[in-house]
């Protein structure tokens, strides 16, 4: 899988502010989805995160989230498929992290505390992989953009340590 990275310029402009298109700004971070075809794009330096959907050969941005006081940390990302659910963590207030949603209908809201999230990614039923490294364990979020259930997968007895990634295979949550 190869991903290009297109600039601002070259991807097709729906309601961009000039803070984003008039300057030569690089992401902070980027999340790719696990079907290469959206992407979210963190830009710290404006507080805002840009979703594509359409990739690689038809980018479009499909949502353009603005990130509050409380969400200016993001450390992680994950996208779906569609490009129109995004999973981040950020760093809650009094420690650890919280796993927050975004979709275009709703908005942002809370999923579940993490203690230091050091990976996320959607496997292929939609459930959403978080790796923490400071509790030394893999959960499960399913339903998402609904229930949003949290399901331990794998701890330290299992040989979870100071987790830095994830890797999905074909096997099912």
């Amino acid at each position: 899988f190869f991903f290009k990275q297109k600039t601002a310029y070259e991807i097709p402009k729906r309601d961009w502010s000039s803070d984003v298109c008039s300057s030569d700004l690089s992401p902070s971070l980027v999340a790719v989805s696990r079907g290469g075809t959206s992407a979210a794009l963190l830009y710290a330096e404006t507080h805002r995160i840009l979703l594509l959907a359409g990739l690689p050969h038809s980018p479009v941005v499909v949502g353009d989230m603005r990130l509050g006081p409380a969400d200016s940390a993001v450390s992680q990302m994950a996208v779906n498929d569609d490009g129109n659910l995004l999973i981040y963590a950020v760093g809650a207030l009094g420690g650890g992290d919280a796993l927050q949603a975004w979709t275009a209908s709703v908005g942002s809201r809370t999923l579940a505390a993490a203690g230091k999230v050091s990976a996320l990614a959607f496997d292929a039923a939609g459930n959403v992989l978080v790796a923490d490294a400071s509790a030394d364990e893999v959960f499960a979020i399913s339903d998402p953009v609904s229930a949003a259930a949290r399901r331990f997968l794998a701890g330290s007895a299992q040989g979870v340590s100071n987790s830095v990634g994830l890797e999905i295979g074909r096997a099912h949550v």
